[in-house]
């Protein structure tokens, strides 16, 4: 019987955590800004913010839709941003992006971002294949968004001439230093 006790006070004291966890989760952490529809920023650019976390299934949507050469972005500048790549490599190379501030043009984390940070595409076959890639801009502040260009670039081993292959925009905010 105390065993009994003992367990149900347990359960209970979990139960009470998850519950407090949830509220504090969702009441102090939860941004209603964080989403993916358009808006608009003090220089009049608008451009979507990224997902915060895409779901197997979105990324799996994502892949049977998606056209040649697709760049996703999704996170934040706190937790950093994640870049899903569906790519068909013709050839062997790497994958990598950089990151401009639409403003003024002007490249950011250049020493995060570039061809020392890519990924290689392995052997090219026929398919479309998903590469990932996660970096953080230290330019910006967190919560403040400003708008940037993402570009996609491949570098072929063989020729060794980089070519831009896709560029999306996107309201992002920085992670602060």
């Amino acid at each position: 019987m105390k065993t009994l006790k003992g367990a149900l006070i347990i359960l209970a004291i979990v139960l009470m955590c998850f519950v407090i966890w949830t509220a504090v989760d969702f009441f102090f952490f939860y941004d209603s800004d964080t989403t993916t529809a358009k808006e608009e920023n003090s220089s009049g650019i608008t451009a979507p913010k990224p997902a915060p976390e895409l779901a197997f299934r979105e990324v799996d949507s994502i892949r049977r839709t998606a056209a040649h050469d697709t760049l996703v972005v999704t996170g934040s500048g706190e937790t950093g941003y994640s870049f899903l790549i569906f790519f068909n490599a013709t050839e062997r190379g790497k994958l990598f992006i950089r990151v401009f501030d639409l403003n003024e043009n002007k490249e950011l984390s250049a020493n995060r971002f570039g061809e020392t940070n890519g990924v290689s595409t392995g052997e090219p076959d026929s398919c479309m294949k998903l590469f990932t890639l996660k970096s953080n801009i230290r330019e910006g502040v967190p919560g403040k968004y400003f708008p940037a260009r993402f570009e996609l670039w491949f570098k072929p081993f063989q020729s060794g001439k980089a070519v831009k292959v896709n560029e999306v925009e996107y309201l992002v905010d920085g992670m602060g230093r």
